[in-house]
């Protein structure tokens, strides 16, 4: 509280369009909060696992969002963990799938040549790490996609991702 916030607005090509400068007073501005500035207004966002969203409401333990596309999207929190969904069922049940206890036995000490799909190394890298299904999507949306990958190819892909030092640790 009483802290001043700055921040520029750009364009998607990182032109800058502006300002705005506030004092955080609880009201306009909220402590604790993440904020950019969107045609020349505050407008509180979310980086709930790494993902920018605009937050549109929050109830309770759900925020419903925007994303840059403008869709909607729903983040539930229970415990400190949270999963996206582009509905509310769909972020619950992949809270509900983060939370179970999962046996990544069968992933140990995988071969660093093993070769799969991108799908099917969505699939593992979601058992051993939790990853919710909208983020893992929107990763592999922002990258050109080859048919296969090595192991050794994901861990380079993946790195710096959601829960990736968990993945590198069950896998190696």
């Amino acid at each position: 509280m009483g802290n001043l916030l700055m921040c520029s607005e750009y364009n998607r090509e990182g032109v800058p369009l502006g300002g705005k400068a506030d004092l955080v007073d609880g009201k306009t501005i909220k402590p604790n909060c993440w904020y950019i500035v969107k045609n020349g207004s505050w407008v509180e966002v979310d980086f709930t696992d790494g993902i920018m969203m605009r937050i549109i409401s929050v109830k309770g333990n759900v925020k419903q969002c925007k994303d840059d596309d403008g869709n909607t999207v729903y983040i539930i929190t229970e415990n400190g963990v949270s999963a996206h969904g582009t509905t509310i069922k769909q972020a619950r049940d992949d809270l509900a799938f983060k939370l179970m206890s999962k046996d990544v036995a069968q992933f140990k000490g995988m071969d660093k040549k093993t070769t799969k799909t991108p799908q099917e190394w969505a699939l593992i890298y979601r058992a051993i790490t939790g990853a919710c299904s909208y983020g893992t999507e929107a990763f592999m949306q922002q990258r050109e996609l080859k048919k296969q990958y090595t192991l050794t190819e994901i861990l380079k892909e993946t790195k710096g991702a959601y829960g990736y030092e968990r993945f590198k640790e069950v896998v190696e």
